[in-house]
């Protein structure tokens, strides 16, 4: 499956950013949760793979997929999807 990637360095760098900041959230609540990667693919509906690709920032993911995950997480898609601002400060800090 291609992954679609912005033709500017800026929202280039953004959208990287952003995969990484959404499956470190993804990972962060799943370890809260005490769940492994198998587990929460079998809840979730995702394969295994992809998960982790996801959270290691290797893939993106569509939102009908992020809704099943934040089912299966027992949060709301806006848990995981990180904010503008998150997104922007995390961009400056890899750009110093």
């Amino acid at each position: 499956m291609p992954t679609h990637l912005p033709s500017d360095e800026r929202t280039l760098g953004e959208f990287m950013v952003f995969r990484k900041l959404l499956g470190q959230n993804i990972r962060t609540r799943r370890l809260a949760l005490g769940l492994s990667q198998e587990q929460l693919a079998a809840l979730s509906g995702w394969g295994r793979h992809h998960l982790s690709r996801v959270e290691l920032g290797q893939a993106s993911t569509s939102a009908e997929r992020l809704i099943t995950m934040a089912q299966a997480l027992n949060c709301g898609i806006h848990d995981l999807v990180p904010e503008l601002d998150e997104i922007e400060a995390a961009q400056g800090s890899a750009d110093h």
